[in-house]
């Protein structure tokens, strides 16, 4: 018995070693992975804003850009970032607008709350055109309840914690203290994944809980749908277009069937709504590999030809639209 656990302690520690040496070199290496930091950058948009001086020309194009760290960059310079791209893509058609403005208000770790949120607290000061919402499955976790002290001020957007990152369960908690290990956070990931290619979902596990939520319309579900229904009704009432992006699950591109009765209760919620313009990205990027869109096998999020592909496909929605 004392043998089997020298060898398990020993198994476990030189993985962790290798683990965290093939981490190191990556980040030596010319494909390196350099983490930015997810913050609001104060972009002229973001600063005017700020100010309370944004300029009201009727003759600009003006569009807010609303999600997590999927759509934010998490991982990727934020020039190289799905709205960046969109603007040098809008830029370079040349649209008989005075002038162009993309307004990145994105924020990591933010989910529907946060996304209500946001799109109120900045939509009169910004007094958009087109908002885009990058939606990923995962916006309906977290706390999903509105705050009693309403919305917070702009001063303190960067500052406030996201609620997708409030209301840990004791499992999520346990997992965070597991995974503190980088090989046994490895070794989940790659096990999880693994039994994900033959339809085996682990019960009860956060993955389980998310996809379930939406067919089988659990209160987070409910609560979502009430929030996305107040953005699409102030967007209809103040004649912006919406359009929702639904982001591929980069990290698990060959499996699409696993999202496949998630994705369709989404879809069917957004099509009540006609004026919405809804895209799900996972069609652009059917049949690709995972490995040429994620950062690394260790980090799931979108590299930046990722972000350049789904920048084309909201470029080619606005600009079929402006035509």
């Amino acid at each position: 018995m004392k043998k089997a656990m020298l060898y398990l302690i020993i198994f476990v520690a030189t993985g962790e070693i290798m683990i965290r040496f093939d981490e190191s070199f990556t980040l030596l290496s010319e494909n390196r992975i350099v983490k930015i930091p997810t913050d609001i950058v104060i972009t002229p948009e973001f600063d005017l804003v700020k100010k309370g001086n944004f300029p009201n020309n009727p003759n600009d194009l003006r569009i807010m850009v609303i999600g997590d760290s999927y759509i934010h960059g998490g991982g990727i310079e934020f020039d190289n970032n799905f709205s960046q791209q969109l603007k040098k893509m809008l830029l370079a058609k040349k649209l008989t607008f005075d002038n162009i403005w993309v307004l990145d208000v994105s924020k990591s770790s933010s989910n529907n709350l946060d996304n209500n949120q946001t799109y109120f607290q900045f939509v009169d000061k910004f007094n958009p055109n087109i908002v885009i919402i990058g939606y990923n499955l995962n916006d309906i976790d977290g706390n999903l309840e509105k705050p009693k002290e309403g919305r917070i001020n702009i001063e303190n957007f960067n500052k406030n914690n996201p609620s997708g990152r409030k209301a840990q369960s004791t499992i999520r908690k346990i997992n965070k203290i597991i995974y503190q290990s980088k090989f046994i956070h490895f070794i989940f990931k790659k096990t999880h994944s693994y039994l994900k290619t033959f339809g085996i979902i682990i019960p009860n596990s956060r993955f389980d809980f998310t996809m379930k939520s939406y067919y089988q319309n659990k209160s987070n579900w409910k609560k979502s749908k009430a929030l996305l229904s107040e953005i699409i009704e102030d967007t209809l009432e103040k004649q912006i277009q919406l359009i929702v992006y639904k982001f591929p699950e980069v990290n698990l591109l060959e499996y699409p069937k696993l999202f496949s009765k998630a994705n369709e209760s989404i879809k069917l919620y957004f099509d009540n709504y006609p004026s919405v313009i809804y895209a799900n990205g996972s069609e652009t990027l059917k049949g690709e590999k995972s490995d040429e869109y994620i950062l690394s096998k260790y980090d799931g999020h979108p590299n930046e030809k990722a972000h350049k592909k789904m920048a084309e496909d909201v470029f080619n929605v606005i600009t079929k639209n402006k035509n």
